[in-house]
């Protein structure tokens, strides 16, 4: 593996990242009022922490070729240490199919029968799986990660050292569903839907600025832990039938598995998990939307979608 991916890579997410938020600031100064793309990108930037335990639970590793930051606490669970391309990677990778996502909520025509809310949580879950599946796949041939283990049924060329674990574009499909909601709802002023709560229950708009972006950092910090669950069981459980025939870079050894075996019960559990939750995400939102938008009912919360998006 030459150095030249892991030059490339760093680069293209550290500079990447640092374009995008430069660019909806910009907007945000121009269009005197803050750009969603730039409170979700810099609302991503502190879940890198939580990279290191996802990789732990798909058995990730990196390329060895990565600087690293320092091993401490959780930071410490990526097996070879986890890169710092981790810190501008959310922001960078994110924001686009987000772009996307909120484009096709707001813009195709959809069926009546779908509210706003709605189409904003399905855009976002099959826009997510369909940009993460051939990142994952690419990203893996290309050596800037790749799996040592990977479970029955969700598995792309298992048993070698390029085999992709669909389960990863599950769990980032929940995760593009619940943020495209956040920045794609929009009330009568075309404040997103937290901010508007926000300044319902704030008496100044610096205030309000701060406590929404607060909420939507912790939302998605509890979001993207709980799409991590059904792989920290499986991973605990040792319900993996796949493993790499040999080491993923260079001669460093693969980690250590709990077990390997039960397949269909730790397809079940991921297949089974993710169901789960997009069914929560999607109900709890439903409920919530009118709320949220402080409205008293679901006809009146059907007010324009994505006015402010960018």
């Amino acid at each position: 593996m030459s150095d030249g991916v892991t030059l490339g890579t760093t680069l293209a997410f550290g500079l990447g990242a640092v374009a995008l938020i430069v660019y909806y600031g910009w907007r945000s100064r121009q269009r005197r009022r803050i750009e969603p793309m730039l409170v979700l990108a810099l609302a991503m930037v502190p879940l890198f922490w939580l990279e290191a335990p996802g990789d732990w639970a798909f058995w990730a590793q990196y390329n060895p070729h990565f600087a690293h930051v320092p091993a401490w606490g959780p930071l410490g669970m990526t097996y070879g240490g986890l890169p710092l391309i981790a810190i501008p990677g959310y922001p960078f990778y994110y924001v686009p199919p987000m772009v996307i996502a909120v484009y096709v909520a707001t813009r195709l025509r959809w069926p009546s029968r779908f509210t706003a809310a709605q189409r904003l949580l399905i855009s976002g879950l099959v826009v997510g799986f369909i940009w993460d599946v051939p990142f994952e796949i690419i990203a893996i041939r290309l050596g800037i990660w790749r799996l040592a283990d990977s479970p029955w049924g969700l598995t792309l060329w298992g048993g070698s050292r390029f085999q992709s674990d669909i389960a990863i574009s599950l769990m980032i499909a929940i995760f593009c569903m619940f943020c495209t909601y956040l920045i794609g709802r929009t009330d009568d002023r075309g404040d997103m839907v937290l901010l508007g709560w926000a300044k319902r229950h704030t008496s100044s708009s610096r205030a309000a600025h701060l406590l929404h972006f607060a909420v939507v950092a912790v939302s998605f910090q509890i979001i993207y832990a709980l799409s991590f669950v059904p792989i920290f069981v499986v991973h605990y459980l040792g319900l993996v039938t796949h493993q790499s025939s040999g080491p993923l870079f260079d001669d460093i050894p693969l980690q250590s598995t709990v077990g390997m075996g039960h397949g269909i019960v730790g397809f079940a559990i991921l297949v089974g998990g993710a169901a789960l939750q997009v069914w929560l995400i999607f109900a709890l939102l439903n409920r919530l939307d009118a709320h949220l938008l402080g409205k008293s009912s679901p006809v009146q919360a059907e007010s324009q979608v994505g006015a402010s998006q960018a």
